[in-house]
Parts: structure tokens; sequence; C-alpha cells
């Protein structure tokens, strides 16, 4: 069998323990064994539809590269949501709107209705 090389470290091995990266579809060196020896210059990650992802070193770093700034990302929105006036940090701020005065009003208010007391209801007892 021919011997390839590794796209991460360059080192030639069996085909055998090597293995194709999802993302980038780079060569990389796999043990699939736990009893021997091995180089590991990338990981398989259980995913849901596939069952084993192959992924190599740089592309599981770029992978938690892009969900930690979503994380961050989201987790800004939701501060933003609770707090109105917060902003995150670098951003360009709006300038903040002055408050403006109620409209006119062209008919006075209302005099307050007089309460008199709720009519009482009658109760009969039923004897059978």
């Amino acid at each position: 069998m021919a011997d390839d090389a590794c796209g991460i470290c360059g080192v030639a091995a069996e085909p055998v323990l090597l293995q194709m990266c999802f993302r980038c579809d780079t060569l990389y060196h796999l043990n699939p064994y736990s009893n021997v020896e091995g180089i590991d210059c990338g990981d398989a990650v259980i995913g849901a539809e596939l069952g084993l992802y192959y992924y190599c070193s740089p592309c599981i770093v770029a992978i938690n590269e892009e969900i930690n700034e979503l994380v961050m990302q989201e987790s800004q929105q939701r501060e933003a949501q609770r707090q109105p006036g917060w902003r995150a940090p670098g951003t360009v701020s709006e300038a903040p709107a002055e408050p403006s005065a109620p409209p006119p009003s062209s008919t006075p208010p209302a005099a307050p209705r007089a309460t008199a007391a709720p009519p009482r209801r009658r109760f009969r007892r039923i004897d059978q």
C-alpha cells in the first residue's frame, strides 16, 4: 500500500491511520486504537445525523471560535433586550431621543362619577 502524508503535520502514515476532515477534506492522523501509541492531528465527534464527524485540529479550533462568537452575540442581544439603554462595547450608539411633551387636549377632563352604593340583591332560600 502507498503511504500518504498527513495534511497537518506532514508525516507519512498508512491509510488506515489517516482520516479525511469533514470540513476541509484534509487527510490527518487519527489513531483508531486505544491500546496502541499513535499521532492524533484531529478528533472524531459523535454527531446527531451521521454518527461520527471527523475534524482536523485547525478546523476544531475554527469551529470553537465560531461557536464562541455566536454565543457572545446571543448574550449581547439578550443583554440589550433586558436593559434598553445598554450597548455592547465598541458599538456606535445613537443619540438619545429627548422626551416629548404630551399632546394638547381639546376637551376638559370629565368630572368623577358619584359613587353610589351598589343595589342589594335579594336572596331566597329554596326549601325542598
